[in-house]
């Protein structure tokens, strides 16, 4: 496990040290925070130091078919407003 504080352009995500804390909170509101509000929540957590968007949207996709709804598919076309409603 790398134990690097890292940087996604302007925004800096939590230390490395509090990530593991974080992390134990969003799986116990997982499932309460409905899909995009849980991926939103790691997506600022940033666990990882490469691959959290894809890993982020496997799991919106992952709760949003165990609710019946359609995936949320980013088009590369449509990532600068994606971005924008993250930071929202």
């Amino acid at each position: 496990m790398a134990r690097v504080d890292v940087r996604v352009g302007a925004y800096r995500p939590p230390a490395y040290a509090l990530v593991p804390g974080l992390m134990d909170n969003w799986l116990l509101d997982y499932e309460e925070l409905g899909p995009w509000r849980a991926h939103v929540r790691f997506e600022k957590v940033h666990p990882f130091v490469d691959g959290n968007g894809r890993t982020g949207r496997l799991l919106l996709w992952r709760q949003e078919i165990l609710l019946g709804k359609e995936p949320t598919l980013i088009k590369a076309a449509d990532r600068l407003s994606y971005y924008r409603r993250l930071a929202a």
